[in-house]
């Protein structure tokens, strides 16, 4: 549902980066600054578990749901439910809507507002050749990131996996390996894991590029947000990455997104959910279907 991220515009690229990084406070992060419900650690790992639940939906999506819903643990249209499971809305059914490409919005039910007859237990459990699977995302996603200026190189060594922005310095440290003169970014990742770990290390260090942390330059279409703390910085990629991961199948826990904060405590400083929605919403895209051009322009192109 590329069209639904359209409704939170970039900001002005005259501004500096300070004035920027105050002034990034879409409706997304306005609504999570002010409900403190949500900085609490434990509620925000629930609403990222809750997120991925709802695979079939965007990011964004899911957390529409959760604002109106957040029991729900089946949802669908009114006609689906009929049609598909033989079940009619209560009277007293209500309504949660989400963001639709092709309409403004959707009309969507939970099955506790449904009845009729009996549906199979909905279970989130890891899809069927999930190594098969992840190989391929993991093969797109890093063909696909080049067209943003992002190389992934795969390491045999013990070195950590980590997003670097290219500069004079680190280009003389890669010396060896030849890199493009096109590249903006390098990720490490380490080639002696699982696939699937390789795929979760990719989708942070991409979260980390992707939700402005190592700033902006010409290629890209994310807000340079290169002033943000550490502590910001590692729950944003980690929710993006647990994001990602989970809704194809990887079972990663949702512990996950905390893992590494400077200051672990129950309460979360103001991160940004739409940078982490906009950077999902991309990743899961980069795994879809190789590309001819970006999904999305350069903001120097806008």
């Amino acid at each position: 549902m590329s069209g639904q991220l359209s409704l939170f515009p970039p900001g002005n690229d005259n501004q500096t980066k300070e004035q920027r990084l105050k002034g990034e406070m879409n409706a997304l992060d306005e609504v999570f600054s002010v409900h403190p419900r949500f900085r609490n650690a434990r509620s925000f790992t629930r609403m990222m578990q809750y997120i991925a639940g709802f695979s079939r939906y965007s990011a964004l999506n899911g957390f529409l749901l959760y604002l109106q819903n957040p029991n729900a643990s089946r949802v669908a249209t009114a006609g689906t439910w009929l049609k598909q499971h033989g079940r009619r809305l209560r009277p007293d059914a209500k309504p949660m809507v989400i963001l639709a490409p092709m309409s403004p919005v959707l009309f969507l039910y939970d099955i506790s507002d449904t009845e009729g007859e009996p549906v199979p237990e909905h279970r989130i459990t890891a899809l069927d050749g999930i190594d098969s699977i992840t190989r391929e995302l993991l093969d797109l996603t890093v063909k696909n990131a080049l067209h943003h200026g992002i190389g992934v190189r795969v390491s045999r060594s013990a070195e950590a996996a980590e997003a670097m922005r290219l500069t004079y310095d680190t280009r003389k440290r890669y010396e060896a390996l030849d890199l493009d003169a096109g590249l903006k970014y390098l990720i490490n990742v380490d080639g002696g894991v699982a696939v699937e770990q390789r795929y979760v290390s990719l989708t942070r260090q991409l979260g980390h590029i992707l939700c402005g942390h190592l700033g902006i330059d010409t290629l890209a279409w994310w807000q340079d947000r290169s002033g943000i703390d550490h502590d910001r910085a590692v729950i944003e990629a980690g929710a993006v990455a647990y994001l990602v991961c989970r809704r194809c199948g990887i079972q990663l826990d949702s512990t996950y997104i905390l893992t590494g904060r400077d200051t672990p405590s129950e309460g979360l400083p103001l991160i940004s959910l739409n940078a982490i929605f906009h950077s999902t919403h991309y990743i899961e895209q980069m795994g879809k279907g190789e590309w001819k051009q970006p999904k999305k322009q350069s903001r120097y192109q806008q």
